[in-house]
């Protein structure tokens, strides 16, 4: 797990959340990742937590929100690595120093998330839901055809073509 963390960079750019980005930011960002946890802990086996994500959520290189970019008001933020949709699988593997961020491995991609994106559940119960996610036949599982706002329960919630959700009661408005 360090070395997944560890091979991500911090890329060489100027502006943090449209100001200068320093050297005390620069550390507090590399502190924020709480390494030294994993390093004190190296004789201790990394114990996967299992979740599935409660809304689509932005997966980053470093537990951060804040942006960096090559200029003020920069529209390419080069923290963010992708997003993961509403109802996939994670494995996390560690948290931030300050507890709100979690190191997830994802299907096909692994960073920092927002600890609040994850319910909690056990190795049989993500298998059961990931199971019942890829059975479309059976009329347990809505998948989005189109990106737009649904209705789920009492929620609107923006979803992306391809998502799949284990329901019978979305709408479309």
């Amino acid at each position: 797990v360090l070395g997944m963390i560890e091979e991500y960079s911090l890329p060489s750019k100027k502006y943090f959340d449209n100001k200068e980005f320093g050297t005390a930011d620069k550390d507090a960002l590399l502190q924020e990742r709480n390494l030294s946890a994993l390093r004190k802990d190296t004789a201790r086996a990394i114990v996967p937590e299992y979740g599935i994500l409660v809304r689509n959520t932005d997966l980053r290189s470093f537990p951060t929100e804040k942006r960096l970019t090559a200029e003020v008001q920069g529209r390419f933020d080069y923290l963010q690595e992708t997003r993961l949709l509403i109802g996939e699988a994670v494995l996390v593997l560690h948290r931030s120093s300050d507890g709100a961020w979690c190191f997830v491995q994802a299907e096909n991609y692994c960073g920092w998330l927002r600890e609040s994106a994850v319910a909690y559940c056990d190795f049989d119960e993500l298998c059961a839901v990931t199971e019942t996610l890829t059975d479309v036949e059976h009329g347990q599982v809505a998948v989005v055809t189109k990106n737009g706002n649904y209705r789920i329960g009492d929620a609107d919630v923006y979803l992306r073509m391809g998502t799949r959700l284990l329901c019978d009661d979305v709408v479309r408005y």
